[in-house]
C-alpha cells in the first residue's frame, strides 16, 4: 500500500548511518568491491546460494574479523545533579541535603489501613482466598460502608479479580461506590507485586497490563500511586514503568537497612527517583515521587515510629502478631491520655525522617484483617487516640485515616519538586548486617527451572501476540482463550514466585499453573495456524515427562514415509537468519524450502549420560527470514544418506560406538570457528577465545561454595573449584561445531556451540547450553566462572535492569562475596576501552566480578537450611533438573572512553534476542497438495535495529497496544553489525496504519486514549532513547 513518509529520505532513521548501507539496490555493486571476497561467499550460505561443501572445508587458522565503520546511534547522558546515587550497599550524597524540624510545626498523620496478602507463599493462591482474602475482602467493604471515616488500602488485584467474580450484586455495588469515592484504593493495579529483581520488563508490563485493565473495565479507575513494600529490595524498573502507566507516587519498604538507617538520619526517606540518564523531550514523564518506610517492615509494631517497644503497643486485634504483653487495645476515658502520649511521640520523631508535614504510618499486617474483630479492635481503639490528639493543641497534630494516594495528594506539589533525587537501585538487600543471614542474594538463581519455564512461557505468549498480528487472525475467541494464561504468567512474577521463595507445594503450584499455560498458547497456536482452513497442525516444543517436564522436540519419525510439512515463524522484526532444530530417529532426512530448493542441514549426535544415542537425532538447519514471517520447509526420510544433510564426526577419548557418525581425528587442540569467532578447546576444556585481531586467554570453570543460606539468602563457605570433565565429546559438522563435557564431581554437563550461518547475530558468540541435576547434594551452590585476564575492568561490571538498561556495579572488597553479586535477569557485561565481555541469559540469574576481568554466576543451588526468612527447614531442598541457556559475546571496542555503559551494542541486544525468542515451529498434519497461503509481508522495508517492538497485544477485538522503544546502542562497539541495520521508520509507519484503525498516544498499559497519531508526531516519540511509547489502534 502506498504512503506518504512523514521521514526524511535522505537518511536512515533518525541516526548518523554509514552512508554505504543507505545506498539503494542499484549500487550494490559498489558493496561487493569493499568486503572480501569470503565474507560474501559466507554471507550467500545465509541465502542457500553457496556450495554446501565449502563451509564443511572451512576452519580459520587465525582469528578473523569483519570490519565495519563506525557507527553513531541516538545517545544519552549520564545524569550528574542527583542528591543521592546509590551504590551497592553505599551511597554518595551531594555536600548540602541538610534539614531542621522543629517540634512545634504542624505534622499530618495518614493512618493507612492494609492487609499484606501474598498470591502464594505458606499456602497456594487458591488456599490463601479460601482460608483469608475472601474474609478480608469482604470485611473490608462492609466496615468501609458502616464508617464513613474509614479508608482501606489493596494492592493485589489478582485476589480482588477472584473476590469479585464470587460476589453478589451488593457487595460489588457497595465495592463499586467505595472505590470511586477513593475510600477503598487499588494501589499500583499490578496482577501481584511483582518482584523487582528477576523478571523480564516484558512479563512486568504484562503484569501491569493485565492489573489496570480489570480496574478499568469493573471500576473506571486509574491508579495513581502504588504501595510495593515486600519485593527483597527495589530495582529501577517499577520507577521507569509506572510513570509510564500514570503512576506518580510509590510507596516501598525493603532497602539496605544500614543503608536505610543512613539516610534517614538525613529525613531523606522522601525521594524523587531518577533514572540514570536524561530524557530531554516534551512529554516525557516525571521522575516518581518515592515514600520509604521507616524501618525493616510494613507492620504496625514497626512503622509507627522508631521504638518498636512503644509502637508493638498499638499492633491490636486478634490477628495481630504483637510482642507486647501490654497493648492498646481497651482504649478508655481513663487510660486514653497516656496512650496518646506515647503514639504521639513516636509519630513526632517518626517526622523527622521526612522533609514533608504530611507522614504515612501503616496498620496492618500479613493477612490481617481476616475477623471482624480486627476491625472493630482497630477503629474503636484507634478512633478514640485520633479525636484525643487532634483536640490537644499542645501535639500540634492532625490524624485520620487515610489512603496512600490521599496521603500523596495531601503534600505540597512544591514539596514534592523540591524533594531529594536519588538515581541507582537498591540491590542487594540487606536486612541485617550482624546477623547470620544478612544477604539475600541467593534467591537472584534459586531454583532455576521455574525461572526457566517462566521464561518459556513469556517468550511463547509473546510470540503468540505477534502470530495473531502476522496472520491477521479473525478468531474472536483467542482473546479469552488466553486470558487464563496471561494471569498465570503474571502470578509467577510475584515476588515469591519467580524468586522461588514459597513452600514446597505452592512452588509447584505456581510450576502446574505454567504449565498450564504453556499447554493452552501452543494449542491456540495450532488453531491460529489452520484458521479459515481445514488443516490441522501440531506443535514441536513439548514438555517431556520423562526427563523432569525438560522443553524438548517433537519426534519426526522415519517409519511415517510421508513428506512433512513444517511451518516457521520469526517473532524477531529485523531481517535475520534463524537456527532450526527438529528430532529424528535417522539420519537419513532431507530438508527442502516451499520452492522445493535443498536447504543445508547437519545431523548432531544426542548424547546421555556420556553415550551416543541410535534412537534419536538433532537435525539442525538455518532458515534466512524477514521480520514476524512465517515460511514452510518439508522434511523427507530418504533411503540414503542426502547429499544436502551432512552427518557430524565425532571424538572422544572415552570410548563410544555409533553406526552412524564417524570417528573425528584431532589433535591436542580442538577449533571451533567460523569467519567471526574462533575458540579452542584441550581436553574438553574452553581455553582461547578470538573475535578481534588478537586470541585471548579464556576460561570457563565450574566451581561450587559450601552455602549455609537458604531460599533467600546466600552465605558463603568453601569454594572448591570443579575442573575435571569425566566425559567430553567433539562434534564437528559445517554447521555447527560444539564440545560436550561432564563434570566427575557433580552433575552438572554443558555444551558450547559455534555456528556458522554467515549471519553475524548467530555466529559471533558462543552457545551455552548448561544441564543440571544437583538433586543429590546438599549445602551447594553452583557457579561457573569465565573471563580473561585481558579484559582490565578494575572491579567494574554491568548488570540489566530487567532487559531495560544496564546498571554500573562495583566489586567491594571490603563487602562478603554474597554482597558482591547482582540480579542479571539477561545480561552482564564487562569491559575497558579495548573489548567487551558479555554474557546473555535465557533466565534469571546472579552474577559478581569477583577478580579483574572475570564473571561468576550461579548456576544451581541446592539447600537444606533455613535463613530465618519464613521457610523451614528443607523447604528450599528441591531443584529440579534444569537446562539453562546462555551465550558468551566478545566484542572489540574502539574510542570507547565515556564513563559508564547505558546498553548493548547493536550486535548485543539482537543477539540476545535471538536467545530469548526463538522462532515458533509447528508441523501440518495430514498436508494437502499445496502449502498454506502465505501471509502478507507486514513491513514495507526493513526495521531499524535500535527501535525495539517490545508488545503489539490485541486488548480487545477492536482495540491493539503496541509498544515501542528507541535503543541507544552502543557505538564504541567494532562488532558485526546485524545482517541489515538499515531500516527506517516507515516501515513500522506503514505496519500502524496497515491495521487500518485509528492511532492514539497512550499510557503503557493502553487504558488511557490520548492524542491523535500523525506520522509527524510518530517520528517524534523517538527523540528519547530509552522511553517506552505506547500507541492505541482503535479498529473499525
Amino acid at each position: 500500500m502506498a504512503s506518504t513518509s512523514p521521514f526524511p529520505a535522505a537518511r536512515c532513521h533518525l541516526c548518523h548511518q554509514v552512508p554505504m548501507r543507505c545506498l539503494k539496490a542499484t549500487t550494490i555493486g559498489l558493496i561487493f568491491a569493499l568486503v572480501t571476497i569470503y565474507s560474501v561467499a559466507i554471507l550467500f550460505v545465509g541465502d542457500y546460494r553457496q556450495s554446501f561443501h565449502s563451509v564443511l572445508s572451512y576452519l580459520p587458522s587465525g582469528p578473523r574479523f569483519l570490519k565495519v565503520p563506525p557507527r553513531e546511534w541516538v545517545s544519552v547522558e549520564s545524569v550528574t545533579d542527583a542528591d543521592l546515587d546509590i551504590d551497592g550497599t553505599g551511597v554518595k550524597l551531594s555536600s548540602d541535603l541538610g534539614f531542621n524540624h522543629t517540634d512545634d510545626e504542624q505534622i499530618n498523620i495518614h493512618l493507612v489501613l492494609h492487609s499484606h496478602v501474598d498470591p502464594g507463599w505458606l499456602e497456594t493462591f487458591d488456599e490463601y482466598y479460601e482460608h483469608k482474602v475472601h474474609n478480608i475482602l469482604t470485611l473490608a467493604v462492609e466496615q468501609l460502608t458502616k464508617h464513613a471515616d474509614m479508608r482501606f488500602i489493596w494492592s493485589e488485584v489478582s485476589f480482588l479479580e477472584r473476590w469479585w467474580s464470587k460476589a453478589d450484586e451488593t457487595q460489588r455495588e457497595n465495592a463499586k461506590k467505595l472505590v470511586a469515592e477513593g475510600r477503598l484504593e487499588v494501589c499500583g493495579g499490578s496482577w501481584v507485586m511483582t518482584d523487582e529483581a528477576t523478571p523480564y520488563f516484558w512479563a512486568s508490563i504484562d503484569n501491569l497490563i493485565e492489573g489496570q485493565r480489570f480496574l478499568t473495565q469493573t471500576f473506571h479507575v486509574s491508579p495513581k500511586s502504588s504501595w510495593s513494600v515486600d519485593p527483597f529490595g527495589h530495582g529501577s524498573m517499577v520507577p521507569y514503568l509506572l510513570p509510564l502507566a500514570g503512576i506518580e507516587n510509590m510507596v516501598i519498604g525493603r532497602i539496605n537497612n544500614e543503608l536505610k538507617q543512613e539516610i534517614r538520619q538525613k529525613s531523606l526517606l522522601t525521594l524523587n527517583w531518577k533514572q540514570s540518564w536524561k530524557n530531554s523531550s516534551i512529554g516525557s514523564p516525571q521522575p516518581a515521587f518515592v515514600n520509604v518506610l521507616p524501618n525493616k517492615y510494613y507492620t504496625t509494631s514497626d512503622a509507627c515510629g522508631p521504638d518498636l517497644h512503644v509502637c508493638c503497643q498499638f499492633d491490636i486485634g486478634p490477628s495481630a502478631r504483637s510482642i507486647c504483653s501490654k497493648r492498646a487495645d481497651d482504649v478508655s476515658p481513663e487510660n486514653v491520655a497516656n496512650y496518646a502520649e506515647q503514639l504521639a511521640d513516636q509519630y513526632r520523631k517518626l517526622s523527622k525522617f521526612y522533609r514533608t508535614s504530611s507522614v504515612l504510618v501503616p496498620v496492618g499486617d500479613d493477612f490481617f484483617f481476616s475477623v471482624p474483630e480486627d476491625w472493630s479492635v482497630v477503629y474503636g481503639n484507634y478512633k478514640q487516640l485520633i479525636d484525643y490528639i487532634n483536640n490537644n493543641p499542645k501535639y500540634h497534630m492532625n490524624i485520620r485515616f487515610s489512603t496512600v494516594g490521599e496521603f500523596f495528594d495531601s503534600i505540597d506539589p512544591k514539596a514534592k519538586a523540591s524533594a531529594p533525587t536519588v538515581t541507582g537501585d537498591f540491590f542487594p538487600y540487606l536486612d541485617d548486617a550482624s546477623g547470620p543471614y544478612p544477604a539475600w542474594t541467593g534467591y537472584y538463581a534459586h531454583l532455576p527451572y521455574h525461572k526457566r519455564m517462566g521464561r518459556i512461557v513469556e517468550e511463547k505468549l509473546r510470540s503468540l501476540d505477534l502470530l495473531r498480528l502476522a496472520s491477521g487472525s479473525k478468531d474472536k475467541g483467542l482473546l479469552g482463550r488466553l486470558i487464563e494464561s496471561r494471569r498465570n504468567l503474571a502470578l509467577f512474577q510475584h515476588h515469591d514466585g519467580i524468586t522461588g521463595t514459597s513452600r514446597k507445594h505452592v512452588m509447584q503450584d505456581f510450576l502446574q499453573r505454567l504449565y498450564w499455560a504453556f499447554d493452552n498458547i501452543t494449542e491456540a497456536q495450532t488453531k491460529l495456524l489452520g484458521e479459515g482452513s481445514n488443516e490441522r497442525f501440531e506443535a514441536i516444543d513439548l514438555l517431556d515427562d520423562n526427563q523432569g517436564r525438560l522443553l524438548t522436540h517433537r519426534l519426526f519419525k522415519a517409519a511415517e514415509n510421508a513428506k512433512r510439512q513444517v511451518t516457521i515463524f520469526n517473532p524477531l522484526t529485523i531481517k535475520s537468519t534463524r537456527k532450526v532444530v527438529l528430532r529424528v530417529d535417522s539420519p537419513k532426512v532431507a530438508i527442502a524450502s516451499s520452492s522445493g530448493r535443498p536447504i543445508p542441514a547437519q545431523i548432531l549426535p544426542q548424547i546421555i549420560d556420556g553415550t551416543i544415542s541410535s534412537e534419536y537425532y538433532d537435525l539442525l538447519f538455518f532458515v534466512h527470514m524477514n521480520p514476524l514471517e512465517k515460511t514452510e520447509v518439508s522434511i523427507t526420510f530418504e533411503d540414503t544418506q542426502p547429499a544436502s544433510t551432512s552427518v557430524s564426526r565425532v571424538h572422544s577419548a572415552s570410548s563410544w560406538q555409533s553406526t552412524v557418525f564417524e570417528k573425528l581425528e584431532t589433535g591436542d587442540v580442538f577449533y571451533a570457528g567460523n569467519q567471526f569467532l574462533k575458540a579452542s578447546f584441550i581436553n574438553g576444556k574452553l581455553t582461547k577465545v578470538a573475535q578481534s585481531v588478537d586470541e585471548l586467554d579464556f576460561s570457563f570453570d565450574l566451581a561450587k561454595y559450601a552455602d549455609r543460606g537458604g531460599a533467600y539468602v546466600f552465605v558463603a563457605g568453601e569454594k572448591t573449584p570443579l575442573p575435571n570433565l569425566k566425559t567430553f565429546f567433539y562434534v564437528q559438522g559445517p554447521l555447527c561445531r560444539r564440545v560436550l563435557g561432564a563434570s566427575d564431581a557433580v552433575n552438572i554437563s554443558h555444551t558450547i556451540s559455534v555456528f556458522s550461518s554467515g549471519d553475524a547475530v548467530l555466529d559471533s558468540s558462543l552457545d551455552v547450553e548448561v544441564l543440571s541435576n544437583v538433586h543429590a547434594t546438599v549445602n551447594e551452590n553452583f557457579v561457573l566462572s569465565l573471563g580473561s585476564e585481558a579484559f582490565r575492568n578494575n572491579g567494574t561490571f554491568y548488570t540489566d535492569a530487567n532487559g531495560l538498561h544496564m546498571m554500573k556495579r562495583r566489586h567491594n572488597s571490603k563487602e562478603s562475596i554474597p554482597m558482591n553479586f547482582y540480579p542479571s535477569p539477561s545480561t552482564a557485561f564487562l569491559e575497558d576501552s579495548h573489548l567487551r565481555l558479555s554474557l546473555l541469559t535465557g533466565q534469571p540469574t546472579a552474577v559478581a566480578s569477583l577478580s579483574p576481568g572475570f564473571f561468576e554466576f550461579m548456576v544451581d543451588r541446592q539447600l537444606s537450611g533455613d535463613d530465618g526468612k519464613g521457610l523451614s527447614f528443607g523447604e528450599a531442598d528441591t531443584s529440579l533438573p534444569s537446562r539453562l541457556n546462555y551465550r558468551i559475546l566478545i566484542e572489540p571496542r574502539r574510542n570507547a572512553t565515556q564513563e559508564r555503559s547505558f546498553f548493548h551494542s547493536a550486535l548485543g541486544f539482537h543477539t540476545l534476542q535471538d536467545l530469548l525468542y526463538p522462532v515458533t515451529i509447528m508441523t501440518r498434519l495430514a498436508p494437502s497438495a499445496s502449502s498454506t497461503a502465505s501471509w502478507p509481508r507486514l513491513f514495507e522495508g526493513l526495521l531499524p535495529c535500535d527501535v525495539e517492538l517490545v508488545t503489539f497485544r490485541f486488548l480487545s477485538e477492536k482495540t491493539a497496544l503496541v509498544l515501542l522503544r528507541r535503543l541507544p546502542l552502543d557505538s564504541h562497539s567494532a562488532a558485526p553489525l546485524p545482517s541489515d541495520c538499515s531500516g527506517s521508520l516507515d516501515a513500522l509507519w506503514s505496519l500502524l496504519r496497515s491495521q487500518k484503525g485509528a492511532l492514539f498516544v497512550s499510557n503503557l498499559t493502553g487504558t488511557h486514549k490520548g492524542e491523535p497519531l500523525s506520522g509527524k508526531r510518530f517520528a517524534a516519540l523517538f527523540d528519547d532513547a530509552f522511553l517506552i511509547r505506547a500507541i492505541r489502534i482503535e479498529l473499525p
